[in-house]
């Protein structure tokens, strides 16, 4: 499937790039698409790498969520959320499992960013706390 297949969404990772002839042509698509992410006033307690998230998503055909505590404010309202996408063991370990089920690894995301929405803990203590909130 080409970048045009999904409007609106840009291809950050594939392993089809990676593919030599001569090894048997993956048939298929494991597609992960980052959607949006979401302002916690707590922080996770121990959240699974994302990896392991794509593992069990992959495993239980199911959407998932991933946790990142890295917050770094940019200035002019933006802050950038970043996490560990994969170490290189991992990947290597979910690309084996994507190859042996005939499938490639693929990692979408919006191409104008990720869209940041409040979590339900948020809103309760912004509205448990109205005053402590900034206009």
């Amino acid at each position: 499937m080409e970048e045009q297949d999904r409007p609106g969404l840009v291809m950050i990772y594939s392993t089809e790039e990676e593919y030599k002839d001569g090894e048997p042509k993956p048939t298929g698509y494991y597609d992960f698409i980052l959607t949006h992410q979401e302002a916690h006033v707590s922080l996770p307690r121990k959240p699974l790498t994302m990896i392991r998230k794509m593992e069990k998503s992959v495993q239980n055909r199911k959407p998932g969520k991933v946790m990142g505590k890295e917050i770094k404010p940019l200035g002019n309202n933006i802050i950038e959320v970043s996490f560990p996408l994969v170490s290189e063991a991992e990947l290597e370990r979910l690309k084996k499992k994507a190859g042996s089920g005939g499938k490639f690894l693929r990692i979408w995301a919006p191409k104008e960013g990720l869209f940041v929405y409040p979590g339900q803990d948020t809103i309760d203590f912004i509205n448990a706390n109205p005053d402590s909130v900034i206009e």
